[in-house]
């Protein structure tokens, strides 16, 4: 009978953090799961937490290496996984008490090729939790209450899912059916990996829970932009491949190549100056491999992307494509707020509209109220008279019966 569940956790340099981690891992109440620590390479003390850790707990596994990146070191794990299910952990992340049991019993239940849950991140700085809105699974509400889908159910967000590896659970047997692995010795590793798996499942599901912590500090590979984000135009690249060698392409090139160059886009405003000229050269010679005809970015691009792309292809010096991108992202923003002011303005217009509506319909009001006015002081006075004749005939009447007394006693 195997293992229930595989936990992969690839180890560099984080001795300050890798007890919590473990412990959060071993003290699960599910016990029947294997630990396999990738120890890649750590120049600290993390090789001898992991030995401390393995003679106490026979489910912990390590295997020793040379550095070379998590995705190798999480693919070691994938070929050593001996449980039903697989999830990936990094080693400065700790679990919620009970994920490995709740998880399991979802994904068993209907026989799930990925969970999708929550994260709750956790900024050390501030020391402090925080919400995003990709962790969060936002916009994606409605996948809570379906037993599964496939990517053909979400289309549509397919793109804004979140691709990171931790917050998902696989079933083994669908990872190795499909030779799902990760890019090696590259960062941004999750993005291809994502995609194969979420395009080939037959079940996919969402679930509505946090069941990992998320650590954010200053001196990890995400907060860290080099040279070493140059990667994100091979993994961009790779993507494509991904739906192209799955027949798909055609129906997603427009979204492919707006997700390309929005990760390009991006990796290049946030880096410094000392690496962007490279970067540059290196982007300009990627997109000239795409022949792209301008009719296509009009009707299709979002306008960021269009002008980024554009820029990259016009011009041959960094300074001129810096300056001619900080210009257009200027004037994006012009007309964003030229565009946004016509909407005040036609806001404006619509309340005026409004109030003058309200003003017509207050005169009407106020005249009604006039002719009530006056129909309530005819019904006073008209009530009046009803009163006065009524107590004339009362008297009337009184006096009738005095008379016909008086003529009685008469007669």
């Amino acid at each position: 009978m195997c293992t229930k569940i595989s936990v992969i956790i690839p180890v560099y340099n984080v001795e300050e953090y890798l007890e919590q981690c473990l412990d959060s891992v071993i003290n699960q109440p599910l016990e029947d799961i294997e630990v396999i620590c990738i120890n890649d390479g750590s120049t600290d003390n993390s090789l001898e937490i992991l030995e401390e850790y393995a003679k106490k707990d026979y489910r912990i596994k390590i295997i020793n290496k040379k550095n070379e990146g998590i995705g190798v070191a999480r693919n070691i794990g994938i070929d050593h996984a001996k449980g039903k299910y697989i999830i990936f952990l990094d080693s400065d992340d700790w679990l919620k008490n009970n994920a490995f049991k709740n998880l399991y019993d979802i994904i068993i239940l209907d026989n799930i090729d990925i969970l999708i849950f929550k994260i709750l991140p956790y900024d050390e700085n501030s020391d402090k939790f925080f919400k995003r809105d990709d962790y969060e699974l936002l916009g994606l509400e409605n996948l809570f209450k379906e037993d599964f889908v496939t990517y053909k159910d979400i289309k549509e967000d397919i793109f804004n899912i979140s691709v990171v590896a931790y917050n998902k659970i696989y079933k083994k047997s669908f990872l190795d059916k499909h030779n799902l692995k990760f890019p090696e010795r590259l960062i941004f590793e999750d993005n291809p990996f994502f995609f194969d798996a979420i395009i080939n499942a037959k079940k996919i599901k969402f679930n509505n829970e946090y069941y990992l912590y998320r650590r954010f500090r200053d001196n990890s590979v995400i907060s860290l932009v080099d040279e070493s984000h140059f990667d994100i135009i091979p993994i961009s690249n790779m993507i494509i491949e991904v739906f192209k060698d799955n027949n798909l392409f055609e129906m997603f090139k427009f979204e492919l190549f707006n997700k390309k160059i929005m990760l390009i886009r991006s990796e290049y405003e946030s880096m410094d100056y000392i690496y962007k000229k490279k970067f540059f050269n290196l982007i300009k010679n990627d997109f000239l491999r795409f022949n792209l005809s301008f009719e296509d970015f009009i009707d299709n691009f979002k306008e960021s992307n269009l002008y980024f792309y554009l820029n990259a292809l016009k011009y041959d010096n960094f300074w001129e494509f810096d300056f001619y991108n900080l210009k257009s992202k200027l004037e994006l923003q012009i007309n964003f707020f030229k565009q946004d002011n016509i909407n005040l303005k036609n806001w404006i217009t619509k309340l005026e509209n409004n109030n003058n509506n309200l003003k017509n319909n207050n005169k009407k009001l106020k005249s009604k109220t006039i002719q009530l006015k006056k129909s309530n002081n005819n019904l006073k006075n008209e009530n009046k008279e009803l009163l006065i004749l009524i107590n004339n005939l009362k008297n009337d009447k009184k006096k009738f019966f005095l008379l016909k007394a008086g003529k009685l006693q008469n007669h």
